[in-house]
């Protein structure tokens, strides 16, 4: 087959994309942006993905059911084009500003992503590191004064038609370590044909609906740096994983992706700058998302003009978008609401409406002490019982609390509802959730302490909770 060429067109998610069979029978799903590589991908699983049943031995998470695709080969023909814009969860600008400033910054410490991405915490088994989702600092100095990227960027320079222009995450440690971390990512490698760049990345296991939005918006962005960085154009981006897969926990999320049609602005990033040099630029705003972080003071008395000013005395226009994302969000947490709103609105259209809707959102968590009790955002540090009025409580009796077990299941459950919805329930509605489903246990053989809670006789999942959490907040409006 001819580099590039994607002969069969077939209509597949209200979008047209063209696949071919590879050679052992396998499609290649072909699209021009984001929004259709996600709607295809979901459509793809939810139609023909086989039905997998997942156990972590780290860790002792419960079983979890899946929707799975092996050896998925996709193909996203304008790079460029990597903002989200359908569905429930358009991509945060937020999260992938600083996912960015994480990586090019060589970081594995969880403190420095947690900062912006509250689910990264989940991952860590020391909570200092992050050992598998580190992929900045295997890139760019798993050992001092190694970068791998800046040699893809020599071998392509100076090595015309190359095929060793390879970039690496995965390790043979990987393979034995127990770790709630273990990379998703193996690697890159990179072809300069025809004047353009074509990357390839290879994925160990790839979220459909959480994880594939991100992954191709940092992709192609490091893509676009060896591209600019040798002087050619952005070619084709190929996405090829070995297990693509959709938890069960998002398949009516998913549904609402694939049936979201509405006409969206072009949200096509421009190409960019070959200088200053982009790799420079990126370590650049790395250095200034970290100072701006760590200095308090600067964030709550500097002048929004003198912020701004530390970015541009540094970075292009190009750069200064990211940038101003964090700064953003950062002054948000401040409580620098304007200044905070006013930075947003300087931002290009792609960005602006995720940050600024994060800004509200942190404006609103924020005022909460304003709130009745029961309306106070629920966090797990241990008094939560405390806060709660007693009625909200469901009764116990005998020698062990029925709910106890429930609670150590129910908390980290609606935790990771949080990070996927992007909303924190509120006390009210934690209890209101766990009267609904607490009972549900009442008169039946309890599981073994330490056994997974979907081995009782009821088998209560997440679906269930997603539910109950609908039912409490449609009680309290």
């Amino acid at each position: 087959m001819a580099h590039g060429k994607y002969p069969r067109r077939v209509q597949n998610v209200g979008v047209s994309l063209s696949v071919t069979p590879a050679r052992d029978g396998l499609p290649v799903l072909v699209v021009e942006d984001v929004n259709q590589a996600v709607q295809g991908v979901l459509r793809e699983l939810l139609d023909r993905g086989s039905n997998v049943v997942t156990q972590s031995a780290a860790g002792g998470r419960p079983a979890q059911s899946s929707r799975e695709l092996i050896a998925h080969h996709l193909v996203l023909k304008s790079p460029r084009k990597r903002i989200l814009t359908i569905g429930q969860g358009p991509l945060r600008a937020v999260d992938a500003a600083a996912r960015l400033a994480w990586e090019v910054g060589g970081s594995d410490r969880v403190a420095d992503i947690s900062h912006y991405v509250a689910g990264a915490s989940r991952f860590t088994d020391n909570g200092l590191s992050m050992p598998g989702s580190n992929y900045g600092e295997r890139l760019f100095q798993p050992r001092p004064n190694l970068d791998q990227l800046r040699g893809v960027v020599q071998r392509l320079s100076l090595e015309g038609g190359t095929r060793r222009a390879a970039a690496v995450v995965w390790s043979p440690e990987d393979a034995t370590r127990e770790s709630q971390d273990i990379p998703c990512l193996f690697g890159f490698t990179f072809l300069v044909r025809d004047s353009k760049l074509t990357t390839i990345c290879f994925m160990r296991s790839n979220n459909a609906y959480t994880l594939l939005p991100v992954n191709l918006f940092e992709f192609t962005l490091l893509s676009e740096m060896v591209a600019r960085a040798i002087g050619v154009e952005l070619g084709d981006y190929h996405h090829f994983t070995s297990s693509m897969h959709l938890f069960e926990r998002d398949f009516e999320l998913a549904k609402s992706v694939i049936a979201d049609a509405r006409g969206q602005p072009e949200l096509e990033m421009p190409p960019m700058p070959p200088t200053p040099d982009p790799f420079l630029q990126a370590r650049e705003f790395s250095k200034l998302e970290a100072r701006t972080r760590t200095n308090a003071s600067d964030l709550v008395d500097g002048e929004i003009s003198q912020l701004i000013e530390h970015g541009t005395e540094v970075l292009s226009d190009y750069w200064m978008q990211f940038y101003r994302v964090l700064l953003a969000w950062n002054l948000a947490k401040v409580r620098r609401w304007d200044d905070a709103r006013f930075v947003a609105d300087q931002l290009p259209l792609y960005f602006r409406g995720s940050v600024l809707r994060d800004v509200d959102t942190i404006c609103q968590q924020l005022s909460e002490p304003t709130r009745p009790v029961g309306q106070h955002r629920f966090t797990v540090d241990g008094q939560w019982r405390a806060r709660l009025p007693s009625s909200d409580m469901s009764p116990t009796s005998g020698e062990e609390d029925p709910g106890a077990r429930f609670d150590q299941w129910l908390i980290p459950t609606l935790m990771e509802v949080e990070v996927n919805d992007g909303i924190t329930p509120t006390l009210t509605e934690f209890a209101d959730v766990r009267r609904q489903l607490l009972p549900s246990l009442a008169g039946h053989e309890r599981a073994p302490v330490g056994s997974p809670l979907s081995s009782s006789p009821r088998g209560i999942t997440q679906v269930d909770v997603r539910s109950a959490l609908r039912q409490a907040r449609t009680r309290a409006k």
